[in-house]
Formats: structure tokens, C-alpha cells, sequence
């Protein structure tokens, strides 16, 4: 594939709506990883580093690949999995789990997903996919997307209990 060629369809590419995992490191740095594109993550000092590096690391990655005429996975739809369903649960656990999560000072959906991230082995990645932003100590999962390619918009927060 000639350059021009990959440099417009790394630009169609970089405008996908791709998922971005966005964790904080032990040390306070933050790693950041395109979870369709293998091996394409990169670190920073803080979210905001870490995002420009990863839309960095994300355009080299591509740019590679299409030069070797390796396949591209697009990003599959975000709506398969809406991250809202339902569980019935006996009335002591109900009680329980809303007592736990007074205690911690979170909502009892937000420790309720963070129980279950813990089983699943997703702790500090649950996506909460519903746009609303909060503040503090919080691992991301995102999905995010540039039309404009003018950089990333990212979507929901995950949530850790404190």
C-alpha cells in the first residue's frame, strides 16, 4: 500500500469509535491500551499523558500494520453489551450489599459492579457506559472516537470502590 494511501486510512481508522482501557498504575502513572489493536498500549504520568501517547502509539500501530498489508480489526459495535441488566438476589444479600456500600461510600450499583468485576477478574475496568463523568481515584474503560480527528472523546467512567 503506498503512503498516501495508509495516511487516509489511518485518518478513517483513527475516526472509529475504538475501546480504550485506561487504568492507574501502583506507582500513580496511568497505562493506556487500545483493546481491539494487540500490543498497542503505551503509559503516562497522568490519564491525560497517557491518552495522547496511546492516540500516538494507536497511529504508529496502524500505520505498521497496514504497510505490512496486515489486517486491521475494526472496533465491533459498543451496543452488544449495554452494561445494564438485571439480578434478583435474596432479601440478606440485598440488605448486605447496601449496607456495604453506605459503609464505602458509593452507590449500591457502583459496589455492586465492582463485586462483580472482582469475580470476573475485570476489578477497576467496569464500563459504565451512560456518559457520566466522575471525579477521583477511578480506573476507565472508554469507548472513544475522534470524527474529527482532532483527538479523542471518551464515554462513562468505571468505578472502584474506595
Amino acid at each position: 500500500m503506498k503512503k498516501a494511501k495508509i495516511r487516509t486510512e489511518v485518518r478513517r481508522l483513527l475516526s472509529l469509535p475504538w475501546a480504550v482501557e485506561l487504568r492507574r498504575n501502583h506507582d500513580g502513572t496511568f497505562f493506556a491500551r487500545v483493546v481491539e489493536l494487540p500490543g498497542c498500549m503505551t503509559e503516562g504520568v497522568d490519564e491525560h499523558e497517557a491518552l495522547r501517547n496511546l492516540r500516538e502509539a494507536q497511529e504508529l500501530w496502524l500505520e505498521s500494520e497496514l504497510a505490512r498489508g496486515a489486517p486491521i480489526p475494526e472496533p465491533g459495535p459498543s451496543h452488544r453489551h449495554s452494561g445494564k441488566f438485571t439480578v434478583r438476589t435474596s432479601v440478606l444479600v440485598h440488605r448486605l450489599a447496601a449496607e456495604t456500600a453506605k459503609r464505602l461510600g458509593v452507590s449500591l450499583n457502583e459496589f455492586a459492579s465492582e463485586a462483580l468485576a472482582l469475580t470476573v477478574g475485570a476489578s477497576g475496568a467496569v464500563p459504565v457506559l451512560d456518559g457520566r463523568a466522575r471525579k477521583g481515584n477511578r480506573s476507565e474503560v472508554h469507548r472513544v472516537a475522534a470524527p474529527d480527528g482532532k483527538g479523542a472523546r471518551a464515554h462513562g467512567r468505571a468505578v472502584q470502590a474506595r
